[in-house]
């Protein structure tokens, strides 16, 4: 019952966001090209679609996405632990079990969510905006979408696997935070927060020499090195070290983040019953 209620939650979170998306991929190509009508067919190649995803050059879309992380299941489980709902839950599985499992469903709901609204970006430019031509390559877009393969198609799929799934990443890291935070209308803002630090932080390693390790550090705390994999290389930060290093050293750094963070909540909450 409760397992179904939770899926009904998320279909209605997953929809809600795809018609966002939809409306406002075709509202930020008119801002961007107001002189190209809808329907365009001398296509730009893949550039609009990874302008679009590059989040130093689209922050909006970006905060809607963070936004929407905290209520996977961060928001629902804080809404369980005020009413006490959860308790009844706990003492039956166990309490590590039972986190194990809604980190789980917070990890592939991520994954899911952005797969889904990446894919409607991804119509919604070819077949509203502007058609893909992938056989037409700009010298400012080809670094952007060969990083992972010369076939322009598969470099598209593999960049928006590898970004779904650090989303996923993303909200597991965030949902670790709500052992800490208990106060959901602060929580509902935590996402969008944490997003724009993980996004600007890279300034601070700025101000070093760029080869510097300082710099190097920094470069790996930048949240868009998961969520627009492959895509951010030529906005407003370069990258510094190889971009499947950089994904696998990021990915790796929020993993564990999320590890610790979420050890240490469970065992506070272990010692206070």
């Amino acid at each position: 019952m409760y397992r179904n209620y939770e899926i009904q939650r998320f279909s209605k979170i997953l929809i809600g966001s795809i018609l966002f998306t939809f409306v406002y991929t075709l509202i930020w190509y008119k801002a961007q090209y107001p002189y190209l009508p809808f329907f365009h067919q001398n296509g730009q190649g893949l550039y609009p679609y990874y302008q679009f995803m590059n989040a130093a050059d689209n922050v909006i879309w970006f905060l809607f996405m963070y936004f929407v992380a905290a209520h996977i299941q961060s928001i629902p489980d804080l809404q369980s632990r005020k009413s006490g709902f959860d308790r009844m839950v706990k003492s039956r599985t166990g309490l590590k079990s039972y986190y194990l499992e809604h980190y789980f469903w917070n990890f592939l709901g991520g994954v899911l969510l952005f797969l889904a609204c990446g894919l409607t970006a991804v119509l919604s430019i070819n077949f509203f905006c502007d058609r893909f031509m992938v056989n037409i390559v700009s010298q400012e877009t080809s670094a952007a979408f060969l990083l992972f393969s010369q076939n322009a198609y598969l470099s598209l799929f593999i960049s928006l696997i590898l970004s779904s799934i650090g989303f996923g990443i993303y909200c597991a890291l965030l949902y670790s935070l709500s052992f800490w935070i208990s106060n959901i209308n602060i929580f509902r803002a935590v996402g969008i927060i944490l997003g724009m630090v993980l996004l600007f932080i890279p300034i601070i390693g700025a101000t070093f020499p760029e080869s510097s390790l300082i710099s190097r550090l920094f470069s790996c705390l930048y949240l868009p090195n998961i969520i627009s994999a492959g895509i951010s290389g030529y906005g407003r930060y370069g990258y510094l070290i190889p971009v499947p290093i950089l994904y696998c050293l990021t990915s790796l750094i929020y993993l564990f983040g999320t590890i610790i963070i979420g050890w240490l909540g469970v065992r506070h909450e272990e010692s206070n019953g």
